[in-house]
């Protein structure tokens, strides 16, 4: 039988799958468990950028987008995660969460959220900001 690559190339490959999968489980994120698209129900995926400023400052952003599992063409876009949370806390200023039974989830996830903001970033008080959550 004729091979189509070369075993070297083929391990090669092998390798750089396992070291994708392994990038892409080391991070965690507040709401990608937590919430969906609300275009097209699919789950959303986040994802993190750093932008380093001229005076050596560096600014760490998370975005937030659809997934587009169950649908290809869903034209939600992406949505910063400071948006996100000021639209979650207009969203629970209108809605019963308790009637919802979700409220008890939504604050492990904060929770999470605010543990691995400490973590990430050693903060020990964590911003006025984010204790109005």
């Amino acid at each position: 039988m004729l091979a189509v690559i070369t075993k070297e190339l083929f391990d090669k490959a092998q390798e750089q799958l396992k070291w994708d999968h392994i990038q892409r489980e080391s991070k965690e994120f507040a709401f990608t468990k937590l919430i969906q698209c609300g275009h097209c129900g699919s789950g959303i995926t986040a994802d993190e950028k750093f932008k380093k400023q001229k005076n050596g400052n560096v600014h760490r952003y998370v975005y937030y987008a659809c997934t587009r599992s169950r649908d290809l063409h869903c034209k939600g876009g992406a949505i910063r995660e400071e948006d996100l949370i000021a639209q979650l806390v207009k969203l629970m200023d209108k809605i019963d969460m308790n009637e919802l039974g979700v409220k008890k989830k939504f604050e492990e996830e904060i929770e999470r959220y605010k543990h691995f903001k400490r973590a990430m970033f050693g903060i020990d008080k964590i911003e006025e900001k984010d204790n109005a959550l």
